[in-house]
This record gives structure tokens, C-alpha cells and sequence, in this order.
């Protein structure tokens, strides 16, 4: 589960994985906002987000970073259309992520709940049947959280 700060992301909570392999995720650890399905999921539903990063350097760490404001608008649009995002290699190579938009009681973006993954384990073939997971696990976390029907 990530907060934005800003140009950046913040892990607040972690449930670790029962696999041998695995990407590491700790509590507190900060991560760059353009890289990776959560930074995604808050270029598209936090209308702040967009202005933090507006004069940022986007650090390209792979090949597959996006590192214009064109291509994360873009990527903005379709993650708004279906509702979470994925993105592979983006920050590592070997890493990729699927996650969904959590909204609060006021009904504007809270945190985004993201699955974390190495990719021999999972890849793109499995974002058709893994995203509606995650959006269905963040909708769940939004109804906890008391957002409006259809927030």
C-alpha cells in the first residue's frame, strides 16, 4: 500500500510473500512517482500528482522508464479507462506491478494497493486475469475506508 509525498511514493504497509522469490518491499521505503503500476494509478486519479512531478527530472532507470509527461499522460489514460494499471521493468528490469486506486470517505484517491512481482513469475499475460484481482482487493479496501458507491 502506497502514500504520495509529493514527486514520490511511500510504502505504509506490506504483506509479504509466501514465494522463495521475490521483490523485497519494506515499510517506508521511498520510491519515484513516474515508475510503476502505483505511480500510474496516481497520475490518474490524484489531479495533484501530475503538478508534482511538472519540473521533476524523470529518472530513467530502464529502457521501458517513461521518461516524458506525454507517455505517463498516456499511460494515465488508459489506466483511468480499465481502472488499475501494470507495468514491467519500469524501475528494475526484473520487476513488474499491478495496482488499483484506493479512495477514502470524500471519495478522492487515499492510497494505491499494489502487487509487486518478479517477472519470471508473472508477465504480461497475466494482467487480464490478475488486474480485476487487485481493483476488486482495492474497491474492497475503499469500502472499508467508507467511500462513496462507485468511488
Amino acid at each position: 500500500m502506497y502514500v504520495r509525498d509529493g514527486a514520490l511514493r511511500t510504502i505504509v504497509s506490506v504483506a509479504d510473500t509466501r514465494h522463495v522469490i521475490m521483490r523485497p518491499f519494506r515499510v517506508g521505503q521511498v520510491l519515484p512517482l513516474h515508475v510503476g503500476a502505483p505511480g500510474k494509478i496516481f497520475l490518474a486519479f490524484d489531479p495533484a500528482a501530475r503538478e508534482a512531478l511538472l519540473g521533476t527530472e524523470l529518472t530513467q532507470f530502464t529502457t521501458s522508464t517513461p521518461t516524458s509527461m506525454e507517455r505517463l499522460d498516456q499511460q494515465s489514460r488508459v489506466t483511468r479507462a480499465q481502472g488499475y494499471s501494470a507495468a514491467f521493468g519500469e524501475r528494475h528490469i526484473d520487476v513488474g506491478s499491478i495496482s488499483a486506486p484506493v479512495f477514502g470517505h470524500t471519495g478522492e484517491l487515499a492510497a494505491v494497493l499494489g502487487l509487486g512481482f518478479p517477472i519470471q513469475r508473472v508477465g504480461p499475460d497475466d494482467v487480464n486475469r490478475l488486474g480485476p484481482v487487485v481493483a476488486a482487493s482495492a474497491r474492497s479496501a475503499s469500502t472499508a475506508l467508507g467511500a462513496p458507491v462507485g468511488g
